[in-house]
């Protein structure tokens, strides 16, 4: 405020604060995974104490690893570290379903379903089927659906 010299009138104006102006910051408490922490610093013109939050950083979680596998009896686990506090976090890794796999048909023979075996074996029984039925000799003896 400043009052008039010739009418004694009194002024006031309002000068805007300039902010806080610090330079060295203090961490008080270091942020960790899963809590925030501070730090702290004094103004250069008024000396009050700031203080401000340092947000929490969050896990830093790896690649999933199995654990213990799955089977047919038992659920899996896999797990994961964080690498910045060792943190470890697991999940379940469902039990393995049953294969299900169609029964032979009660005239049709059991065969290997993969594999060249297989192919090979159907083969065989097809042309064995075929030459029992047409009447075929193999190694000098006659085929007769008996002895299929």
């Amino acid at each position: 405020t400043a009052t008039c010299s010739e009418c004694k009138q009194v002024i006031t104006e309002v000068i805007p604060a300039k902010g806080h102006t610090n330079t060295e910051w203090t961490v008080v408490k270091e942020a960790t995974c899963t809590e925030d922490g501070s730090r702290t610093s004094i103004c250069d013109v008024c000396k009050e104490v700031i203080t401000e939050v340092i947000p929490a950083k969050g896990h830093n979680f790896g690649e999933w690893t199995v654990e213990k596998a799955a089977t047919l009896d038992a659920e899996g686990v896999e797990l994961r570290v964080c690498a910045t506090c060792g943190e470890k976090e697991t999940r379940v890794i469902p039990k393995l379903a049953p294969v299900v796999t169609e029964p032979a048909k009660k005239d049709e023979p059991k065969i290997p379903a993969t594999g060249t075996e297989s192919v090979i074996a159907k083969t065989l029984v097809a042309l064995f089927s075929v030459a029992t039925l047409a009447g075929v000799t193999v190694a000098g003896k006659k085929l007769t659906k008996k002895e299929k």
